[in-house]
């Protein structure tokens, strides 16, 4: 008689797996903990997927068909103008944004009743960008965002396309040249015509590591650039830290075991040029003189630009904060998203309930004392958030104007009353899938009439010719 071997292989194949499996897990516990192979490699795959998580959100989606990154659901159909109650006095006839309309990111100048008076966009003769320049991650142009605008007298621009590029254009929309660096977040002029910005770079050798990485990581760097495109400096941020021994900002996690387990330690997002007329509320800071501002680690500070030492520095009360700003009274006013992850999770939706920490809030603090001046908070029946990005501009007038990114809006405050007397909603109403959708915007700023004239020529020239204004916009509707 033949034996059943049938059992026996089957015993066989259970054990050689269960064997297989208690090996695995061996070693993966131990390359854990001696940070050995293979846990580079799958550190370095899940970074990038959640980098192209945090890039593409709804890219490829099949139920995200036609749909963009940078559509927001929302459930007001308003579009334009939808609040205006400036008196003759308000700060700014005319506003720069960078917004999401139709099928791609532009820069736009508006009047206060939302009639477009000029437009940039990003030019097809560009350069391949649909690659990032640092992760090679591929989108397209629906999915690319201007993160960062720069606007000169003479309607040249220098636009950050994010993580792709920098642009400088001209009032047609030319390009004139084009950095192809993971630039990214902000673009700012200096007195000499020159520009600052922010890059980065992935430090993936371990013997280049700082102290108590675990991972390769996100080294942000400050770009200087010259009017004619040429780099002038670039420098990291972390070295920085480091020369002026201010590294505990860094390291949180376990109070016995710090560590920096993430590869974005810093995520550099606004970079200023101190004025000689901001610099004299901070003690120990000079005219020319550079603030950045760090999301990760809660942090804002300013440093010589030739020495790199640290004049000003602060931690909190804002949380994941964004875009700080040097008042007219000297107050350092600051863009406190207090981000939670709410708005994420089948694409991004503006979120009208407050979250883990409360909604967003701009404050005012003083740069001496620290505390806080002035305090603008959503509200159940007035709801302001934004997990990411956000940004706010001071008028001629100290009311504050507010970019609420992920609510596709922005809107004037009153900063006397806190009322909110001017609104502009960028609703995306171009077709039924598109309904209860708003397009991101990421930057809002005044625009002087007096030293911006370019468009106004181009204007007056249309008006003598009988021709509209603005041909392609829709009426604003107030409310």
């Amino acid at each position: 008689m033949f034996r059943n071997t049938k059992p026996q292989f089957a015993y066989f194949i259970v054990s050689t797996a269960f064997l297989l499996f208690l090996t695995a897990f061996a070693w993966g516990f131990l390359a854990g903990k001696a940070k050995i192979f293979p846990h580079d490699f799958i550190g370095e795959m899940i970074n990038s997927g959640l980098a192209l998580k945090d890039l593409v959100i709804l890219e490829g989606a099949p139920a995200a068909r036609n749909r963009s990154a940078n559509e927001i659901m929302a459930p007001a159909s308003r579009g334009g103008v939808t609040i205006n109650e400036l008196s003759s006095s308000y700060g700014s006839k005319y506003i720069l944004m960078t917004l999401f309309k139709e099928t791609e990111f532009r820069a736009e100048i508006i009047d206060r009743e939302g009639r477009i008076v000029h437009t940039w966009r990003i030019p097809d003769t560009q350069p391949d960008m649909s690659k990032a320049a640092d992760t090679g991650i591929s989108l397209s142009k629906k999915n690319w965002m201007i993160h960062g605008a720069c606007p000169r007298e003479n309607g040249d621009i220098y636009i950050v396309i994010e993580y792709r590029g920098l642009l400088k254009l001209n009032k047609n929309s030319d390009p004139i040249w084009t950095i192809r660096l993971p630039v990214h977040h902000a673009v700012t002029a200096d007195s000499d015509g020159s520009v600052w910005t922010l890059s980065r770079k992935k430090v993936k050798n371990r013997a280049d590591w700082i102290p108590l990485a675990t991972q390769p990581y996100w080294d942000d760097q400050v770009l200087h650039v010259s009017p004619d495109g040429e780099i002038l400096e670039q420098f990291s941020i972390l070295d920085i830290i480091f020369q002026n021994q201010y590294e505990g900002v860094l390291y949180g996690g376990h109070p016995g075991e710090p560590a920096i387990n993430h590869d974005d330690p810093l995520h550099a997002n606004d970079i200023d040029i101190m004025t000689k007329e901001q610099a004299v509320y901070f003690p120990g800071v000079h005219e020319g003189d550079i603030m950045v501002s760090m999301r990760t680690i809660n942090t804002v500070f300013i440093f010589d630009r030739k020495t790199h030492d640290i004049r000003w520095c602060m931690t909190g009360p804002f949380h994941r904060q964004h875009d700080p700003e040097i008042s007219r009274d000297g107050g350092l006013l600051v863009f406190d998203n207090r981000t939670a992850y709410g708005q994420r999770g089948g694409g991004v939706r503006y979120l009208t309930e407050p979250q883990a920490l409360g909604y967003s809030r701009i404050l005012e603090i003083d740069p001496v004392s620290r505390q806080i001046l002035f305090q603008y908070q959503g509200e159940k029946n007035r709801p302001f958030y934004t997990s990411i990005q956000g940004k706010l501009a001071e008028l001629p007038n100290r009311n504050i104007l507010v970019v609420e990114t992920e609510g596709g809006r922005v809107f004037e405050i009153d900063k006397t009353t806190k009322k909110i007397v001017w609104e502009f909603i960028n609703s995306i109403d171009s077709g039924p899938r598109r309904e209860g959708y708003v397009g991101r915007i990421t930057q809002a700023i005044p625009i002087p009439e007096h030293r911006f004239s370019f468009f106004e020529s181009d204007l007056k020239k249309r008006r003598n010719r009988g021709e509209n204004e603005n041909p392609s916009d829709k009426p604003s509707q107030l409310r």
